[in-house]
């Protein structure tokens, strides 16, 4: 008879097999998912980028701009319909399942074992909250996908002493902050560590140069052009003073109630792991290096005021490779056979089967089919308002605020912070720019506006008017 990890196939066997068929379903996830209004904000603001018009300055985002930039090129080629959605579906599963490789690669460098690499990514796939975020169309996908490129060539230059590496870090860690600012978590964490290893003789300063200069250079650039292009004040206020100084949403707590809940498992693990990683001295500095990323990560959450799903994306990834490590020593630790060990890596990864059903399950079509009735009763020149980003993809708006207008959103934390747009009338705007359709659930005013009722008739979808 076979004593426990005498077959060396099975294990690795199972995750591969675990691995494709999440991946799979996710695939499928990410066609039919619901859309997310922040997709339709994101395609919009391409669509923008597209037309020669310049971010913060000639329309209101609070993002940084290099995934517009990199989808507005799709546009032209997928053409401006419903289906382009899909498509762009398709480019963030692609990133998704970058993510996944990364998350893998990463785990089998700082681990030294292919099996550790393997049960990271299949619990990083079957972790609903990634999933349900990272097949949608936001920047916050490409913002891991590159700092995950960042932390692997950190972990090679841990290993090999390499300045090449470090500079291919640096650069990868810059282009995940021009595609979403929240990569100054990674950055202020990659401080943190190289402080803690200059101080222990574990680094030389040379190679801090390199990772400074080679992440410097490229934010450089970025905000050059921001000051050539005059939007430099408009971005300094939409994607930092507002983020700061705004009012406060709701609690971390919430966020991290919610995916505890999807994956009891998981987060279990993951809280022991990283305390085991901390706590023992004979831990590698890479496995510490990404436990740390990981729970740094993790806690930024409680610095910010309203603190979405998505900004658990960057956590996540690196508390799988936590696990799956920890996971492996205690399969090691408890002499436990290949059948046992497969239950039990079966029951984490299936346990929000359910979560995962229901998001491949829902339907995307009542959105796209609004957005196709929209296209086809309009034209090019045409204006329209869409206060919530529901609609409007391929059409040009009334105001510089085009969503986030309603009560304690942007419109009115500039007003307050800056005394612009003091005089914003959608009523007026409405009345004078006379758009195609309007919708009605958001900046409003309650009561309507004058004469609404005599110009417009509701659609077939609810709130959505169309002038007569």
């Amino acid at each position: 008879m076979k004593s426990a990890g005498e077959n060396k196939k099975t294990i690795p066997i199972f995750l591969i097999c675990a691995v494709a068929l999440l991946a799979i379903s996710v695939f499928f996830i990410s066609i039919n998912k619901r859309i997310d209004p922040d997709e339709f904000e994101h395609i919009h603001s391409a669509w923008y980028v597209k037309n020669g018009y310049i971010p913060y300055l000639d329309f209101y985002q609070c993002h940084n701009p290099f995934f517009w930039y990199l989808i507005a090129p799709l546009l032209h080629v997928f053409g401006e319909s419903m289906e382009t959605v899909i498509k762009l579906r398709a480019l963030m599963f692609m990133f998704t399942m970058g993510i996944t490789f990364l998350t893998y690669l990463i785990s089998k460098k700082a681990s030294g074992s292919k099996e550790t690499g393997l049960l990271s990514a299949a619990l990083l796939l079957s972790m609903a909250l990634f999933v349900n975020k990272s097949v949608e169309i936001r920047p916050d996908v490409p913002q891991v996908f590159f700092g995950l490129i960042s932390i692997c060539f950190l972990l090679d230059f841990f290993q090999r002493d390499k300045d090449r590496s470090m500079i291919c870090s640096g650069i990868a860690a810059a282009l995940s902050f021009l595609f979403l600012q929240k990569a100054a978590v990674l950055l202020a964490a990659f401080s943190l560590i190289f402080i803690y290893k200059l101080l222990d003789r574990k680094i030389r300063a040379r190679a801090l140069i390199y990772f400074a200069g080679s992440c410097f250079l490229p934010i450089a650039c970025f905000f050059v052009y921001l000051l050539a292009s005059g939007s430099y004040n408009d971005y300094i206020m939409g994607n930092w003073v507002r983020h700061l100084v705004g009012k406060p949403g709701f609690p971390a707590f919430d966020t991290i109630k919610n995916t505890v809940i999807q994956n009891p498992l998981f987060w279990f693990v993951s809280s022991v792991s990283v305390s085991y990683i901390f706590l023992n001295k004979e831990t590698g500095d890479e496995i510490k290096t990404a436990a740390f990323l990981g729970v740094f990560s993790l806690f930024s959450l409680l610095l910010v005021m309203m603190p979405y799903e998505q900004y658990l994306l960057p956590a996540i990834p690196l508390l799988s490779i936590s696990a799956g490590y920890f996971i492996f020593l205690a399969f090691a630790r408890f002499k436990l056979k290949d059948i046992y060990r497969v239950i039990i890596l079966a029951l984490i990864i299936i346990s929000p089967f359910e979560y995962l059903f229901n998001m491949g399950a829902e339907s995307n079509r009542d959105s796209l089919e609004r957005v196709k009735f929209v296209i086809e009763n309009t034209d090019a020149s045409d204006l329209v308002y869409d206060g919530g980003a529901k609609f409007n993809l391929f059409r040009g708006d009334l105001h510089y605020f085009w969503y986030s207008v309603d009560k304690d959103e942007a419109l009115d934390d500039y007003k307050r912070l800056t005394s612009r747009y003091s005089d914003y009338d959608i009523c007026r705007l409405i009345e004078s720019k006379e758009p195609k359709f309007v919708l009605t659930s958001f900046g409003i005013p309650e009561g309507g506006c004058p004469d609404f009722e005599v110009l417009y008739e509701e659609t077939e979808y609810r709130k959505l008017y169309i002038r007569k």
